[in-house]
């Protein structure tokens, strides 16, 4: 368990490091919630986001628990069914304008 103070260790996430400014440009806090199924959320205990780079904290996520799958799961099946009738050519502009906004955020990611 660590044993300094709370203040002490959000100060020292990556996330509040201005070397690491980008972190913010991509939307993420000091606690982030870990789960999408249409909206952000998660109902789990939160956890440290471990950098693999240098083995410091990112930031804190709320992890997901059974319950919160089972909504992922349902939420799927429905965003399946509805992207299903989309039309092709919707479905094409859809998925270029993911990767123009992923262009944009190359240099932070």
């Amino acid at each position: 368990k660590n044993s300094r103070p709370l203040a002490a260790r959000c100060m020292s996430m990556l996330v509040n490091d201005p070397a690491y400014s980008c972190l913010g440009d991509v939307g993420i806090k000091e606690l982030n919630e870990g789960v999408y199924y249409g909206s952000w959320g998660g109902r789990g205990k939160v956890v440290p986001s471990i950098s693999p780079i240098n083995e410091q904290p990112i930031a804190n996520v709320i992890e997901g628990t059974v319950e919160d799958y089972e909504d992922v799961v349902r939420a799927s099946k429905e965003a399946s069914k509805q992207w299903a009738m989309t039309p092709a050519p919707v479905r094409g502009e859809v998925i270029r304008q993911i990767g123009e906004n992923l262009r944009a955020k190359l240099e932070p990611l």
